[in-house]
């Protein structure tokens, strides 16, 4: 008899043979989005401030 797989994050039963239901998939992928926008906004910022740094001296 065949496994039932949940999904890792939610618990729910899912029907495709992936380990996550398609809820959490898509909450996973929203996710990675918000954090390289975050990683982006960080990047900028310690550039301007050392650009700032650079051009006071």
């Amino acid at each position: 008899m065949a496994k039932k797989r949940h999904c890792k994050y939610c618990g729910c039963r899912v029907t495709n043979q992936s380990d996550m239901c398609p809820s959490c998939t898509e909450k996973l992928r929203l996710i990675r989005k918000i954090r390289a926008i975050v990683f982006t906004i960080k990047h900028n910022a310690e550039r301007e401030k050392l650009h700032d740094q650079t051009g006071n001296d």
